[in-house]
């Protein structure tokens, strides 16, 4: 699990820097790079959706959810027994 996140944190600064890059593009009017900067940040989507995926996986088997349903009912429940103290 540990080496899924610690790709997809790669591959989110890949992409950040990747939109650096882009916007650097547009605002110097340079279109040229526009395409090979997309494709190479489709390339990177698609790896971070395998590790979504690898990442989702794992937490199924262990009965958890990779959205944040369950830490938002944790932390209402929380915020209500430390509201009512």
């Amino acid at each position: 699990m540990r080496q899924t996140i610690d790709g997809e944190a790669t591959l989110l600064e890949q992409f950040v820097e990747l939109l650096r890059r882009e916007q650097t593009s547009l605002t110097q009017g340079v279109a040229d790079d526009l395409p090979q900067l997309a494709d190479q940040k489709n390339g990177l989507v698609i790896q971070l959706n395998r590790l979504s995926a690898q990442r989702a996986a794992f937490l199924e088997t262990r009965g958890l959810t990779a959205d944040l349903s369950w830490s938002r009912a944790r932390f209402a429940s929380s915020s209500a027994r430390i509201a009512s103290a």
